[in-house]
Order: C-alpha cells, then sequence, then structure tokens
C-alpha cells in the first residue's frame, strides 16, 4: 500500500509539473488574410521568430557603391611610332588590328570610289565598275563598323584610345544596371589594386557605355588616369569605390520591398494584430537599404524579415 500511494504521488508530481511547463511556453500566433489579402491578422500570442519588424526612416543612402575594375589597356612610348598600346586580352589585340585594317581598307575604297566616280562623270570609264566600287565602299565600311562595335563590347570605345596617350592607362569597371543611376560622369572614384596592397588611387569616371551586357545587365564605365611610375600592366584587377553624394532619403531593409510583376509593396504594421498590405514607390537602393518615395511615412513599421508567409497569404500563393 504504501508503495502503491508513493506511485501515485510521483505520477501526480509529474503531470502537475508537465502542466505548469506546457502554461509557461510561448504561444505562436497564426496569421489569417482578410479584405481580399489587403489586411493580414494574427491570432493571440507571439510572432514566429522567423518574422521581424524594422521601422521606416530617413537614412543616408549615400555610402559608397563598390565595383570591379580592371586595366584594360596601357598606353606606352615606342620606337617605330610615337605610342603603342597594350591590351588586357589577346582578343582585345586582335579586335583592334583588324579594325586597323579595315580603317585601311575603307580609306583605299573611298579614294578608288572618288576616282571612279570622277572618270565616270568625264566618260572615262563605265559605269558597273562604279556600282562594284560602291559595293566594295559599303563592305568596307560595314567591316570597320562591326570592329567598332567589338571594341565597345570590349569596353574600348575607339575615341578612348585616340584620347590615350603615353603614360595613360584605360580601366574599365563594371556597374549594375540597377545601380546606373548613382554613377555619373566625372563621379571621384577611389580604387585598390590586389598588386599594391595598402594603397589607394584616386581618379575619376571619365565615361560611361552606351552598351548594356545582356548576359551580366552590367554597364562599363571607363577611366582614363596617369600611369604612374609604370607601375600598372595591362590586366591588373581591382576594387573601385564609387563616392556618391550624401543622400538623405526614408528607407526600409531591402528584404521589405515585396515584387509582384512589375510592382512593389510592404506589409505595414497598423495595429499590434494587424498588418497592411502597401504599394510603394521606390528609389534607389544600396547593399542593404531601398528608398521609399511614396507609401509610407517616417517611423511606419514594417515586416522586415520573413515576410513570405504574409505574401502567401496576401496574394493567395
Amino acid at each position: 500500500m504504501p508503495q502503491y500511494l508513493a506511485l501515485l504521488f510521483l505520477f501526480f508530481l509529474l503531470f502537475s509539473c508537465n502542466s505548469k511547463s506546457e502554461e509557461n511556453r510561448p504561444r505562436i500566433a497564426s496569421f489569417h488574410a482578410i479584405q481580399d489579402g489587403v489586411i493580414i491578422k494574427k491570432s493571440e500570442g507571439e510572432f514566429p521568430s522567423t518574422i521581424s519588424l524594422a521601422s521606416a526612416e530617413y537614412r543616408n543612402l549615400g555610402a559608397g557603391l563598390s565595383i570591379p575594375v580592371r586595366i584594360s589597356v596601357v598606353c606606352v612610348s615606342s620606337k617605330e611610332a610615337n605610342f603603342s598600346y597594350h591590351f588586357e586580352t589577346e582578343e582585345q589585340s586582335i579586335i583592334y588590328s583588324e579594325y586597323l585594317k579595315s580603317k585601311a581598307a575603307l580609306y583605299g575604297a573611298k579614294k578608288s570610289y572618288s576616282r571612279l566616280k570622277y572618270l565616270v562623270e568625264n566618260e572615262a570609264a563605265a559605269g558597273k565598275e562604279l556600282n562594284d566600287a560602291q559595293v566594295q565602299l559599303q563592305q568596307m565600311a560595314a567591316s570597320m563598323e562591326e570592329n567598332l562595335n567589338r571594341l565597345r563590347m570590349q569596353g574600348i570605345p575607339i575615341e578612348k584610345l585616340t584620347n590615350l596617350k603615353p603614360g595613360n592607362i584605360l580601366i574599365v569597371g563594371d556597374i549594375p544596371e540597377t545601380k546606373l543611376n548613382r554613377v555619373k560622369p566625372q563621379s571621384k572614384l577611389h580604387i585598390k589594386f590586389s598588386a599594391f596592397p595598402g594603397e589607394r588611387f584616386e581618379t575619376r569616371v571619365n565615361s560611361i557605355s552606351d552598351v548594356i551586357d545582356p548576359v551580366s545587365r552590367t554597364v562599363k564605365v571607363l577611366i582614363i588616369t596617369k600611369n604612374s611610375e609604370n607601375k600598372f600592366k595591362p590586366g591588373m584587377f581591382g576594387t573601385g569605390q564609387v563616392e556618391l553624394e550624401n543622400i538623405e532619403a526614408l528607407s526600409v531593409p531591402n528584404e521589405a520591398v515585396i515584387l509582384i510583376g512589375d510592382t512593389n509593396y510592404i506589409f505595414k504594421q497598423i495595429d499590434s494584430k494587424s498588418f497592411q498590405r502597401v504599394q510603394v514607390e521606390t528609389g534607389i537602393e544600396t547593399e542593404e537599404f531601398t528608398q521609399i518615395l511614396s507609401g509610407l511615412e517616417a517611423n511606419d513599421r514594417v515586416v522586415s524579415h520573413g515576410s513570405t508567409l504574409l505574401k502567401g497569404l496576401s496574394f493567395g500563393y
């Protein structure tokens, strides 16, 4: 009998402890959508650990933009000519050589066409010869234009080469298409090369390419600067830090912005239990924050992390 009472007491004690632990365990809230998914409500309980909130605040979005850069062309003095170009890759050298050949061929075709035109006008040559010369002229022009475009795709427009004199280098950087609105000609640039750790070189963006790489979705920026002490070699890689203007702007963490089609949304907290799906217009984007042009006000609380659940409830997937 005493053993039976002891076992009963022990069972009662264990049941009481389990009941208390269940009572003390925090209850995780669940969510449900109302009003066509515009409002998301939560039940009583705490937020799951996967969801975080942040405030829409005015922040300085003028932090520097880091881009990869490389030395593409080095111009040096040459005994055979006034100068020569040393390119980053053999492909660039070949394209430039083909460009020079097509340029010379085009010059010859123009002279030939001009001479034949004069002879035809004076009835000293047949019209067919002039037609043939015109076709050749067009072919030479197309060939040279093709080589020019190939150089541009490599980030080496020919007009920049003509400005590259002995002692100068042409540096090419790649800017993501989404950050293009933050970089302008004459933007200040600080470059660090892997070959010279601890050294920083200050220069400026010379120009921005008109061509967007269809694969990487980047735009090339071109920098012409001095080759101090001839220390820079073609193909050297580094990192450029573009100095941007200080911009105080209303912003939220990047993860708070949800893109559906072509429209941006944010889940704004309207009380302790409810969130509202809000359409917003966004501006510039940094590594951490996105500018909000309309749709939110300062100090609005938004879901900054883990909005996947709310997104699924709101849009029905």
